[in-house]
């Protein structure tokens, strides 16, 4: 038999370096697959994430480009400094 390794959202969270609120919110949208061991109806679900979920995410959702930093304004000439 082989091992199916899964994920919980906070491992998962910790494995990102996020909150596992945001692992959760994924999983709701429906962005992340994921099932749960508690029983139908059950008021606290137990996620679990299996690892291809996990690959099948990250190909499609890659890493955003880093945002350009803001441009300074340019200190008009009519300004007094005081300091």
């Amino acid at each position: 038999m082989t091992a199916f390794k899964c994920l919980t959202p906070p491992e998962l969270a910790a494995e990102w370096r996020c909150k596992s609120e945001r692992v959760l919110e994924l999983i709701r949208s429906g962005e992340l697959r994921a099932f749960t061991l508690s029983r139908p109806g059950s008021r606290r679900p137990r996620w679990r994430i299996p690892r291809d979920a996990v690959a099948e995410y990250e190909a499609t959702h890659g890493p955003s480009p880093p945002r350009r930093p803001r441009q300074r304004r340019k200190r008009t000439e009519d300004v007094v400094e005081f300091y």
